[in-house]
């Protein structure tokens, strides 16, 4: 009779291990599927990037068949690559496009004075002097914001991280700073015109280019915000330069593309290197590894494409022909010159020149294929 009882509270023990085992396991699947809903935000977009180069790896069709795609005729029209997408903008709406040339969806935007600014996993889509933006996925709308005043500008960073300046009342602007849902993580209203902004590499703050006249002349100052203090951590000198560009390179350090110069800086916001334009600034490209400047003499009748890589080593190359565009795709600059295309190294050599046979005004390079906007169509060419 002993031995029954030890029996049945053996297997008791053994039910009652076995099912604290299970509430153990279903616990942590429980824990694991709420931490990956809460953190979906970060790591999505890496999944997403994963499915983008799986579906490179796979797909190596000719896509050339799809192509020319007819646009029309109008001056308006701005192409884009957005990862394995890409996209036309018009003055009513916008078209984004699979890669072999199928329309993926389009949207008319009622906007009076569109831009569109594409970083990493996201588009944005916002009415300069008007009120209303939007943020976009490869497929689908992340968020849409309407404001009350309206907006002078606006920029996307890292990790999803988005910054808008509106007109103020009160002050020269307002920066209003959302994290990757839209909601609100930052403001600050200054006495000074913003006029570019880059995010810290974690978006936990960000540095801010601003005009001021002094002495009778318009300089810019460099303004460096943490996202969890009120006040600024530190203000540059001013620079007889107006910035209309700013980011970050793969050194750590802040790329100023001015009007009359192009400055470096250190995180700290010391000057670390000028170089003054010794012609107009007619364009520019900025890579994490290398800065671009298109520089034009009219009397001349010269045009070169100076070229800065992340040490601050200068090269230039002369461009013969009249210059279009450029692009910096996979550490190799594009230019875009009448009818020919020229490839260059980040150490200013010619890779390739290829002749076109008719004459574009912008292009968009994703993968292996380079899309060209003519008058009135899109080709393909492989690169």
């Amino acid at each position: 009779m002993a031995t029954t009882n030890d029996l049945r509270q053996l297997r008791k023990k053994k039910k009652r291990k076995s099912l604290v085992k299970k509430i153990i396991i279903i616990l942590c699947l429980v824990l694991v599927f709420f931490t990956g809903y809460i953190t979906k935000d970060k790591w999505l977009p890496v999944f997403d990037g994963i499915v983008y180069k799986i579906q490179h790896i796979i797909t190596k069709e000719d896509f050339s068949k799809n192509f020319p795609i007819k646009t029309g005729s109008s001056s308006e029209y701005k192409l884009y690559s957005f990862k394995d997408k890409l996209v036309l903008l018009t003055d009513t709406k916008y078209t984004v496009y699979d890669r072999d040339g199928k329309v993926a969806r389009t949207a008319q935007h009622t906007m009076t004075s569109p831009i569109i600014k594409i970083f990493d996993e996201r588009m944005l889509i916002y009415d300069m002097g008007g009120s209303k933006l939007m943020v976009e996925s490869r497929s689908d709308t992340v968020f849409t914001k309407k404001f009350s005043d309206k907006i002078i500008y606006a920029k996307l960073g890292y990790n999803g991280y988005l910054a808008v300046v509106t007109s103020s009342d009160v002050n020269a602007c307002e920066m209003t700073v959302f994290d990757s849902k839209g909601k609100k993580v930052f403001f600050s209203s200054l006495n000074q015109k913003i006029l570019d902004i880059t995010f810290s590499k974690n978006s936990k703050g960000c540095y801010v280019s601003t005009m001021s006249a002094k002495g009778g002349q318009f300089v810019s100052k460099q303004y460096s915000f943490n996202f969890k203090k009120d006040k600024e951590q530190w203000i540059s000198n001013p620079v007889v330069n107006l910035v209309l560009h700013s980011a970050l390179n793969s050194s750590g350090n802040i790329v100023l593309v001015g009007d009359v110069q192009y400055d470096v800086m250190l995180p700290s916001g010391a000057l670390k290197y000028s170089y003054v334009y010794p012609s107009q600034l007619i364009d520019y490209e900025v890579s994490d590894n290398m800065t671009a400047l298109i520089l034009q003499n009219s009397q001349r009748r010269m045009t070169e494409c100076v070229v800065f890589d992340k040490s601050d080593n200068q090269k230039s190359i002369k461009i013969n022909g009249e210059y279009k565009k450029i692009h910096i795709h996979s550490n190799k600059i594009y230019l875009l010159c009448n009818k020919t295309l020229e490839v260059y190294s980040s150490d200013g050599k010619l890779i390739t020149k290829k002749d076109l046979g008719e004459y574009y005004t912008d292009f968009a390079i994703i993968d292996e294929h380079m899309y060209l906007l003519g008058s009135q169509k899109i080709d393909i060419f492989k690169l």
